[in-house]
């Protein structure tokens, strides 16, 4: 890392990733793009990259913990980084697990045009024991200006991996079950959007800002569908999961005239 500033530039646009393979490939496509990654450090806020210019927008990126809720996790690091940087706009890019190996494959790109937070539920009494109550849990939709970025992009580029939108299940769990996979697609009401997925992160933003004034979206790739942890994840999933994420980030954001 290079010698630790004060502060991080101000920017308009944050990425956020948690795992060294998301790191990787940001830089990658970056690189391919012939843009700047940059790792800085700031004695504040910790370790970062630049990306500097990305089309019209000031890009940098954040590695967080895994997860939401711990310190060093997608809130806290959104929160400081937003509050220091400026930044109008948050994307999370990476891994997720997907819903259906009939209708989806490994690689294909995840963008929320909502978040369900499954962990906000009630648990109820039922004749086969305990249940989730979902009645008062709302599904939080992502920024529209982001949505509608991700959406002129797939309209005018051609890409190799399938683009899909929808709602991304969101919560502490790590999901390498597919009963309890099945069992929150069950249970979680249906709303505006298909469910296309579902992940750790992206449930941390809902803590940034204002339900009616969202400020963040997820994009992710699919690595797993939320099943035998070991056949799920091998490390080339992983890999292409990443990389096609970012590619589809920086491209739109490239191409964003």
């Amino acid at each position: 890392m290079n010698p630790a500033s004060s502060l991080p530039p101000p920017c308009d646009i944050l990425l956020f990733v948690t795992t060294e393979d998301e790191v990787k490939a940001i830089q990658l496509a970056a690189q391919s793009r012939g843009l700047t990654f940059e790792p800085r450090t700031s004695s504040e806020l910790g370790d970062y990259f630049d990306l500097e210019q990305v089309g019209r927008h000031r890009v940098l990126a954040v590695k967080t913990r895994m997860g939401a809720f711990q310190y060093g996790a997608s809130t806290s690091k959104a929160i400081l980084f937003e509050r220091e940087t400026g930044a109008q706009k948050l994307i999370a890019l990476g891994m997720a697990f997907g819903m259906s190996r009939k209708v989806q494959g490994f690689g294909d790109v995840l963008v929320s045009k909502s978040i369900f937070p499954y962990d906000d539920r009630e648990m109820v009494d039922s004749p086969t024991g305990p249940a989730p109550n979902y009645s008062r849990t709302r599904h939080r939709q992502a920024n529209a200006g982001l949505i509608a970025l991700f959406e002129r992009e797939v309209k005018r580029t051609s890409y190799t991996f399938r683009i899909s939108f929808g709602t991304l299940l969101s919560g502490g769990a790590r999901v390498s079950s597919q009963q309890f996979r099945d069992e929150l697609f069950n249970h979680a009401p249906s709303g505006r959007f298909p469910v296309i997925g579902g992940d750790m992160e992206g449930v941390g933003f809902l803590a940034v800002a204002p339900a009616e004034r969202p400020v963040w979206i997820v994009v992710k790739g699919i690595s797993d569908f939320g099943e035998d942890p070991v056949a799920d994840t091998a490390p080339s999933n992983r890999a292409t999961a990443c990389l096609n994420a970012a590619t589809l980030v920086l491209s739109a954001l490239q191409n964003d005239g």
